[in-house]
């Protein structure tokens, strides 16, 4: 073999080598940036204020609720990972009955795999001794940057570190002074802020603060703070769709539950606003089954209690009255007509519609569905009123106590019916009730009443 021969062999092969090199160079860098591009970090979806409501409300038609909740979930993470929270605001009261509907929705929350818990005005209520007793007893996340005791103690953990999608994603929360208790005293939640941010900062990829505050408070502490990649609020009725807000992203998720704000978290840190919407857990979303068993154990237990009205903590429908209750059936002498219309009305029947929905036993269902709800001589409970005429909107109801009436007619009943309406049939309650038509159904007055002699 000549030499001018195996040098060309040798540019051959060279060229071939060449070629698989640049090959492999471009298949590394396509599957790279086919990686990258297919990579986004977790989605962040946080609830915040649901005041105790476990269900929507009286009417499929509304928002909200922990089953349509768990749902969502449910259903995002099959598409990724996701990072749950809340903002706080989830009692509604501080009574046996509503510690009972309080420890039912962290229970839904903890199902539904909740990272952390802010604690808002409504869990500061019930006090740091049951705070902590909860806490511990159900496992449960709560956090808190600047709520103690009156001993000088942190309430419960501080902070939290959630690893989700690959990234590591601190969580903060704070409450407003506004909310402090003669048990629980809550320091400046700006220096709170900054004390964590040093102290969290560098072991976190983004940091996401919990604020229970109203919203012009939380829009200055935004404007305030730095070294916080999103803000999400409770506390305030509107809600706030995640927007850029100085250095930060903030959000609110509004009140009751009725929506949820849900981000996007990046992989690297950003300069720029997170991604970010608003969904409203309506009734195209469907409930989940454990959801609805956990909903069902927290009515079991309502049942086996038998809570009286006016050990509940929930305030009847009714305005206080100094006179005594004379009952429906007091009505049917003068007013035989009114009467019958009346027991023929879904008003005498609301007893019955809270017994088929499984609700008859929750305190906050009945002051609406029986009459005279927590007042002397009204609705007590399920167990001891199901079988009267209390179980059911009645006469006094609307007219209020009548025995003064019923003794002495030129004496009028306590109010004007045609007013009292809208003491139930509220927006939350009949987010379709409209007065004129409402009052058709149930028309009555002098026309059907007798004379008396």
């Amino acid at each position: 073999m000549t030499g001018r021969s195996r040098n060309g062999g040798m540019g051959a092969l060279a060229i071939v080598v060449l070629a698989m090199l640049a090959c492999m160079t471009a298949l590394v860098v396509w599957w790279h940036t086919r990686a990258t591009a297919g990579a986004v970090g977790p989605n962040v979806v946080v609830s915040g204020d649901t005041a105790g409501w476990i269900t929507p409300g009286c009417t499929s038609k509304q928002s909200g609720g922990l089953a349509r909740r768990a749902t969502y979930l449910n259903e995002l993470r099959e598409q990724g990972s996701v990072i749950y929270l809340d903002a706080g605001g989830a009692a509604s009261g501080t009574s046996e009955y509503h510690r009972i509907k309080f420890e039912a929705i962290i229970e839904g929350e903890r199902t539904m795999q909740i990272a952390a818990h802010n604690l808002g005005r409504s869990e500061l209520a019930l006090g740091p001794d049951y705070l902590r007793q909860i806490g511990s007893r159900m496992h449960f996340p709560f956090v808190s940057e600047n709520t103690r005791d009156l001993a000088g103690k942190r309430i419960i953990e501080n902070r939290r570190i959630v690893e989700s999608g690959g990234v590591r994603v601190g969580i903060i929360g704070v409450v407003s002074p506004l909310y402090g208790t003669d048990q629980i005293i809550v320091d400046d939640p700006r220096q709170a802020v900054v004390d964590a941010v040093v102290a969290i900062r560098g072991h976190c990829d983004s940091l996401i603060l919990l604020a229970y505050m109203p919203e012009d408070e939380l829009r200055k502490l935004a404007q305030d703070v730095n070294g916080v990649d999103a803000i999400v609020g409770g506390a305030g009725k509107e809600m706030i769709v995640p927007r850029e807000a100085g250095a930060t992203t903030l959000a609110a998720a509004g009140e009751y539950g009725k929506q949820l704000v849900e981000m996007r978290v990046p992989l690297s840190r950003s300069t720029s606003a997170w991604e970010g919407k608003m969904m409203e857990m309506n009734s195209a979303i469907a409930d989940d089954t454990a959801q609805l068993n956990n909903i069902q154990r927290y009515l079991n237990t309502l049942e086996a209690k038998d809570i009286s009205a006016g050990e509940s903590g929930v305030a009847g429908s009714m305005a206080a009255s100094d006179q005594a209750l004379a009952g429906s059936a007091a009505c049917l002498k003068c007013h035989p007509g009114d009467y019958n219309a009346w027991i023929g009305s879904r008003h005498a029947r609301g007893f019955a519609t809270l017994t088929e929905s499984g609700f008859a036993v929750d305190s906050n269902c009945q002051k609406c569905h029986t009459s005279n709800f927590a007042m002397a001589g009204g609705f007590v409970s399920a167990r001891r009123s199901a079988a009267t005429e209390l179980a059911g909107v009645g006469c006094e109801s609307c007219h209020g106590p009548s025995a003064g009436h019923v003794k002495d007619p030129k004496k009028h009943t306590a109010w004007a019916g045609i007013v009292q309406c809208v003491r139930c049939h509220t927006e939350e309650n009949s987010p379709h009730f409209e007065y004129g038509t409402g009052w058709e159904k149930i028309r009555h007055g002098k026309a059907g009443a007798v004379k008396k002699n």
